[in-house]
């Protein structure tokens, strides 16, 4: 245990997950992530995913919007089931360009986008048995360019021990703070960001676990129907960060994030 009046820093990286097409489903969780969706719900499938299989309503994980086949789930080769439409050995909703076959997942870019399927432009081409695919919403940039913005939002905590147990925590910052010493500037935490900021930023639709307390920090404007929102970020995080953290930039699967934090403890001076 830290002796009394033992300052606790910590600073968090967050990185929200991208949306190029902007309808609130972030591109992991997005089958067609440059034709926005109004009505298919990642969440719930079935309405705007019209297909059958064997006469029955048989959706696939592709919603009407860019499949190639929006009323039959296997219209012949490659896949002749209803699951796989590229019959690359994912499942459709668990594979990063469903129309177009791509064993390998390929993610230059790192935007969760095959590269098979981030193309450039609004012409996504034609699915693996040459059918044409519906134009997209948005054009896309190609496999290099990562498709959609990444919102980021860093957060300094700060702690007392023995002293209040809730943690200060800074507003969201762009960037990381200065290092002096080898420890943070707490002066980027505001009076004011204490208990609040977790919960006032949470309710922008990220939430990711930050500091030594284990308090929650929210992310920075990300979708409200979002999913956590929080992908891995390790690009641009400072050598300090990661080391310390002992986290590198791994990523974390589906939409828990990654979380730099560093833990330092600063003796008051007596």
């Amino acid at each position: 245990m830290p002796e009394a009046g033992t300052q606790i820093i910590s600073v968090g990286y967050n990185a929200s997950q991208r949306d190029p097409d902007g309808d609130g489903f972030e591109n992991s969780l997005d089958p067609c992530p440059f034709n926005t969706d109004t009505i298919w719900d990642a969440r719930k499938g079935g309405q705007g995913d019209s297909d059958q299989f064997s006469g029955t309503s048989y959706p696939d994980g592709i919603p009407d919007s860019c499949d190639p086949t929006p009323t039959e789930a296997t219209a012949g080769p490659p896949a002749n089931q209803p699951s796989d439409h590229d019959g690359d050995g994912f499942p459709n909703r668990g594979d990063n360009c469903p129309l177009i076959s791509n064993p390998d997942q390929k993610d230059t870019d790192r935007d969760g986008i095959g590269d098979a399927c981030d193309t450039p432009g609004l012409d996504a081409g034609t699915d693996s048995a040459g059918r044409p695919i519906p134009p997209r919403t948005v054009a896309g940039k190609g496999p290099d360019v990562p498709d959609g913005e990444e919102i980021v939002c860093i957060k300094v905590g700060s702690i007392t021990s023995g002293g209040d147990a809730n943690v200060a925590f800074s507003p969201c910052q762009t960037t990381l703070p200065p290092v002096v010493g080898g420890v943070p500037v707490t002066s980027a935490i505001g009076a004011a960001a204490g208990a609040s900021a977790g919960a006032a930023s949470g309710a922008a639709g990220t939430r990711a676990g930050v500091g030594a307390a284990g308090a929650a920090a929210g992310g920075a404007a990300g979708p409200v129907t979002g999913v956590g929102s929080l992908s891995p970020a390790g690009r641009g995080v400072p050598a300090w960060a990661l080391v310390a953290a002992g986290l590198g930039s791994a990523g974390i699967i589906g939409s828990l994030g990654t979380v730099a934090s560093r833990l330092i403890e600063a003796r008051r001076d007596k």
